[in-house]
């Protein structure tokens, strides 16, 4: 009887040191890196924004830039427009990562008839170098706008937000 309970206690330590041992292997499978970002929209077309700024993470910092894609922009408060493409990259001191977006949507929050616009923008792109996996990205794309010669004009736009790139 002795011996049976001495195996079952073997046993028993065996299985919780493999769970110990375990554990952190799955809970190291996917590494997500959160950025806070900020930044500004450089360059315009209707369907097209380029945009560059500074990115800050617990343990890196760097610069940005991103190309985005997207469908003519939505003029209804609540509706949004597809984005439908892009690249994005990450020049960091701890990580370089570059990537591709593969989806998303611009919502237009609020207007004006010709001042302030804000946009939610959520997308998501698939890392091409610097590592494997995905990320999400969530901002709030300010347009400043002011009325010239008898046309509204978009004169300066911000972004700022956040991207979490999920290592694996």
């Amino acid at each position: 009887m002795a011996n049976v309970i001495r195996l079952r206690k073997i046993g028993l330590g065996a299985i919780v040191a493999l769970g110990i041992v375990a554990a952190p292997g799955t809970a190291l499978a996917t590494t997500d890196v959160p950025y806070a970002v900020t930044g500004i929209e450089y360059a315009a077309t209707p369907t097209v924004g380029w945009f560059a700024g500074v990115a800050v993470a617990a343990d890196d910092f760097g610069t940005w830039k991103a190309t985005v894609v997207h469908d003519p922009l939505p003029t209804i408060v609540g509706t949004s427009s597809g984005i439908t493409g892009g690249t994005v990259t990450l020049d960091g001191q701890i990580r370089d990562m570059a990537g591709a977006i593969n989806g998303g949507t611009l919502t237009l929050l609020t207007t004006s008839s010709c001042g302030r616009q804000t946009f939610r923008v959520l997308a998501h792109l698939t890392l091409t170098s610097g590592g494997t996996g995905d990320a999400d990205a969530a901002m709030l794309l300010t347009h400043y706008r002011l009325l010239f010669l008898g046309h509204c004009i978009t004169y300066a736009a911000t972004v700022q937000g956040s991207v979490t790139f999920h290592l694996s």
